[in-house]
């Protein structure tokens, strides 16, 4: 990071920018790809380590809570303290935790450095959004975020097949160590491509009191989300549990109202395109997981189908988010945010809709079309909204911003898999008369596939929620233009 601060974006050259988006993007794709690998792996692990489930799936949990409850608290370290700065130590942080995970010699170890490996995610995740934002000029804004999204797109997409074949060429363990030279690269590529964060005379001071507060009350509310299901949402557990999230969530908020340099600027959720915005991205997430939360089991249940085949399914949706992505973004930037995250939203609900008809003897191709719109219409609407936001926010806010659509992005996706769960659960007991996925048996296909219709029905109902959200965003100004 050569230069004496982050400078202007027009006076970067154009070849300066895009090596910046190049390399940020390829941190990002390091992540996902481990993480979308990492799922084929569980079952190697549980035995290799002579784990439970239950301790197994807490591989996945810890880090989707250490990424959640830290994203805002680096967010705003980011904007105070440089956001090249931040991003290299999560790269750095990053990669140590994926040694570690690659050596460790029992599930606890596992486990632990999940943990230190989702911060450094978190970081990133923080970051890279809000980089490109500063680097980028508004006009090219947009493109530049969708091609960010088509690495997230190709690390899904890849994820899976590259993780298994390292699972049957090598071990498990190969699947966290490549993430090392991996890091070490990216962090070359990092130190010589981004510019020097920008030094202003005096810092901001860091809300201490209000991270504590965000980052127990949100572990909190993910807890709650994440196992009060299996708890039972009237036990409690799930009482105490939701009870304590609600309180520091509240007193969180209270403490931002007040203090001098706030961890989240309520005021931005003030602004109506803002709060429509980050809302309509909460909503999308929530209706996507709802989805794809289901659907493996309908493929496996009641279909039969071999893993492979289900892979293959499976990944009609990220192939749909890498194809349109990128276009999605270059059309924001000439047309503004509003028509490509209505239509974007408008798809997502079609295809719940479609998948909302899937039935007992569906063809594969009827549920790859319905994952392939869906995916789809996830690719239209985040890049052109990503930018709207971050355009709002302003470069000061940056980081928080693009730190609050990730905590966005991570608390929809449990919130889906909470809801969709629940949902899913209630009307399959009632339709085969108390049975679980647990105790499911070929007989209970209609009253699967009544329950799978249902909640996607729903989530439908919230994607078009969502739509008329976007629609009615309202004027503001994205990439040089006002919405339309």
């Amino acid at each position: 990071m050569n230069g004496p601060e982050t400078p202007d974006p027009l006076s970067l050259t154009p070849g300066a920018r895009w090596r910046i988006l190049a390399a940020t993007s390829f941190t990002t794709f390091i992540s996902t790809s481990n993480s979308s690998a990492l799922n084929v792996a569980l079952p190697s692990i549980m035995r290799d380590l002579g784990a439970d489930f239950a301790q197994v799936q807490w591989v996945i949990v810890i880090y989707l809570l250490f990424v959640t409850a830290s994203l805002l608290v680096f967010g705003r370290l980011a904007d105070a303290l440089g956001k090249g700065r931040v991003n290299l130590i999560g790269v750095g942080l990053f990669s140590a935790g994926s040694l570690a995970c690659g050596l460790a010699p029992g599930i606890g170890g596992l486990i632990a450095a999940r943990a230190a490996q989702a911060l450094g995610a978190a970081m990133m995740m923080a970051t890279g959004p809000a980089i490109i934002a500063d680097v980028f000029p508004a006009a090219e804004r947009g493109s530049a975020l969708g091609l960010q999204s088509t690495a997230i797109a190709l690390g899904l997409t890849l994820g899976p097949p590259a993780g298994g074949f390292l699972l049957h060429a090598f071990s498990w363990r190969t699947i966290f160590h490549l993430n090392v030279p991996l890091g070490i690269c990216a962090l070359v590529l990092l130190w010589f491509i981004l510019p020097a964060d920008r030094q202003s005379g005096k810092r901001p001071p860091f809300d201490a009191a209000g991270a504590v507060l965000w980052i127990t009350g949100l572990t909190a509310f993910m807890v709650f989300l994440l196992h009060g299901q299996r708890w039972s949402w009237l036990s409690r557990e799930s009482a105490l549990t939701g009870a304590a999230a609600a309180v520091l969530l509240l007193a969180f908020g209270f403490r931002q109202a007040r203090a001098e340099s706030p961890l989240l600027k309520l005021s931005l959720l003030r602004i109506w395109a803002f709060f429509t915005g980050t809302v309509s991205a909460f909503l999308s997430y929530v209706v996507a997981f709802m989805a794809t939360f289901i659907m493996p089991f309908y493929l496996d249940h009641v279909r039969n189908l071999s893993p492979n085949v289900m892979g293959l399914v499976m990944s009609s949706l990220p192939m749909a988010l890498l194809l349109v992505s990128g276009a999605s973004g270059w059309a924001s930037d000439r047309v503004g945010p509003r028509p490509p995250t209505v239509i974007g939203l408008a798809v997502v609900a079609v295809a719940l809709f479609v998948c909302g008809r899937i039935g007992e003897e569906s063809g594969m191709a009827v549920v790859a079309a319905g994952l392939f719109l869906l995916g789809a219409g996830m690719g239209i609407f985040q890049s052109p909204n990503t930018s709207a936001l971050l355009g709002i926010g302003g470069q000061p806010n940056h980081g928080a911003v693009a730190s609050l659509l990730a905590t966005v992005r991570n608390l929809g996706m449990a919130m889906g898999i909470a809801l969709g769960g629940a949902l899913f659960s209630w009307r399959f007991g009632v339709a085969s008369h108390g049975a679980t996925l647990e105790t499911y048996s070929p007989a209970h296909a209609p009253a699967f596939v009544s329950a799978m219709q249902t909640t996607f029905l729903a989530a439908a109902a919230l994607a078009v929620l969502a739509m008329v959200l976007s629609s009615f965003r309202g004027a503001m100004t994205n990439q040089g233009h006002t919405a339309r």
